[in-house]
């Protein structure tokens, strides 16, 4: 090595330990091969607008068309189809036991199953048009459901029958979720607020604002954190300590697909764009970029396996992509 490289390698060296100390990102990955999970089927059937995976991260449900499907994450092959949806499927959860799954779409439709046989039952007394999201309670004795009725409804997972409804949005809610705790809901809607509510009171904390439609919301597993998305790609990151807005991060157009990793530490996002992003949620900086092929023009879903090592994501075009994620060093 000449005297010119070495001195070279010395300012490479110097500038990169300068940034760590300085607690710099570091640049986007793109990452290569993923695990692609293929939907099979007439082209209506063929989309994914939802996923779930099971709490030891061997079964992946995805909603789509009218249908349920569950693949064994370990061989890539679909385990079962759950038909009976009168419109699309939108959304999927899976109770945190692993053995009930819920599914909510068009037509009034909401439905539970059983996952290792795939028998289903209705619930009765829906009363919106179309059911976008779905979520259990951590203990998973409830279940919440919402939709263009622009009502959130609670049910006893037991019996099948609604016991509460919490009105107050003016518009269709797209999202909802269950904290960590079980004590609390958040839930967005098309009038431009992400609101929380308390569960045992049965009644609205607080709104959290955003300048366009709400789409998504997401909590932090550790529950001190709130993720929003809106139409116009801003997430919104809140404490929920203070109620305070964090953090904004420019994602993509229409961000409705949000999850947190299992550390807290990375939040992914997708949209209508042909990329799956993970930004740094203390810093609100990208850390990384999946992109997938241009005909999926929408990533309609995302989440990460329950360990942390597989970010997944569902495709308009009708297929899950399964990423290794790297640990940060």
């Amino acid at each position: 090595m000449n005297a010119r490289s070495l001195v070279v390698l010395l300012v490479i060296l110097f500038l990169t330990a300068s940034m760590r100390r300085a607690g710099a990102a570091a640049p986007p990955t793109r990452d290569a091969d993923p695990v692609i999970l293929s939907i099979a089927g007439p082209s209506q059937e063929r989309v994914v607008k939802a996923i779930a995976f099971t709490s030891d991260g061997k079964i992946l449900a995805t909603g789509g068309g009218k249908s349920v499907r569950l693949f064994d994450v370990a061989t890539r092959k679909q385990r079962s189809a759950i038909g009976g949806h009168a419109g699309q499927v939108f959304s999927v959860a899976i109770s945190p036991d692993g053995k009930t799954g819920a599914s909510a779409g068009g037509y009034d439709s909401l439905r539970l199953w059983d996952v290792a046989t795939g028998k289903a039952r209705s619930l009765t007394s829906v009363r919106a048009s179309t059911n976008a999201s779905v979520a259990f309670s951590p203990d998973g004795k409830m279940l919440v459901s919402t939709g263009s009725d622009k009502t959130l409804r609670l049910w006893d997972v037991a019996t099948g029958k609604e016991t509460a409804a919490l009105a107050g949005h003016d518009k269709m809610v797209w999202c909802v979720r269950f904290s960590p705790d079980g004590k609390s809901l958040a839930s967005a809607s098309n009038d431009g607020t992400v609101r929380l509510w308390d569960v045992a009171k049965r009644k609205e904390l607080v709104r959290l604002e955003h300048k366009r439609y709400v789409v998504s919301v997401a909590f932090s597993p550790d529950g001190k954190t709130l993720a929003s998305g809106g139409q116009d790609g801003e997430v919104k990151l809140w404490d929920l300590a203070t109620r305070k807005e964090l953090l904004e991060i420019k994602a993509q157009s229409w961000a409705h697909a949000l999850a947190f990793s299992p550390d807290n530490k990375t939040l992914a996002t997708g949209g209508r764009v042909n990329v799956v992003k993970l930004w740094d949620v203390a810093t609100g900086k990208e850390r990384a970029a999946y992109e997938v092929p241009r005909y999926f023009d929408t990533v309609a879903s995302v989440a990460f396996s329950p360990d942390g090592s597989t970010l997944a994501a569902g495709l308009d075009g009708g297929e899950v992509r399964l990423w290794a994620v790297r640990p940060k060093r």
